[in-house]
């Protein structure tokens, strides 16, 4: 599908370039630092500090595609297995042409992996997506529906009801279900 191809290819594109095209210098480019929500996650202390958590670099990955046309909201569980003490992720979703209809797909900023993630990676390749984390992982993406009765629990800021969300809970554990990772090292 050619739409498809367009949104992939801007996709991976910003992917690969805005992290030296926004950087302070281009030998240096935005790096991911663990850690550092909420200190640093908004688009201009990530480009300021030339760093930030998955939560900042999705913020930023997420606004720098709408910026060009690509439809894309940050999603990610606030607590893993459901216990804050585990940890949370952030990455994003973008929405794509899939047959007669338009399905939301999902990769990662860049700053935090060897090599630049795509739409058209596997799932079970991002170190994320294991059978093992879901459903018991809650999974959200934000959204800018300001009558949704669902939220986004902000994990620095747990009773936060501010970030109107859909639950993916269902999505991520029919898509991650199969996958038999055995990689649990966060991104």
């Amino acid at each position: 599908n050619e739409s498809t191809l367009d949104i992939s290819s801007v996709t991976t594109w910003v992917n690969k370039h805005l992290w030296t095209k926004l950087a302070r210098r281009e030998d240096q480019p935005i790096y991911f630092k663990s850690g550092q929500t909420p200190l640093i996650f908004d688009p201009m202390s990530t480009i300021g500090f030339g760093y930030a958590s998955c939560t900042g670099t999705s913020i930023l990955f997420c606004n720098a595609l709408r910026s060009v046309g690509v439809p894309a909201r940050v999603a990610g569980t606030p607590a893993w297995y459901g216990n804050r003490t585990q940890g949370n992720h952030n990455w994003v979703e973008v929405l794509v042409p899939n047959q007669e209809s338009w399905e939301w797909k999902f990769l990662e900023p860049s700053p935090a992996l060897p090599d630049v993630d795509t739409l058209e990676n596997e799932p079970c390749h991002r170190w994320f997506c294991d059978a093992s984390r879901f459903p018991s992982s809650k999974v959200y993406a934000a959204t800018l529906s300001s009558d949704s009765e669902t939220y986004f629990p902000l994990a620095w800021e747990w009773d936060c009801r501010d970030v109107p969300a859909e639950d993916r809970t269902a999505y991520y554990g029919r898509i991650c279900g199969s996958c038999n990772n055995d990689n649990d090292e966060e991104g």
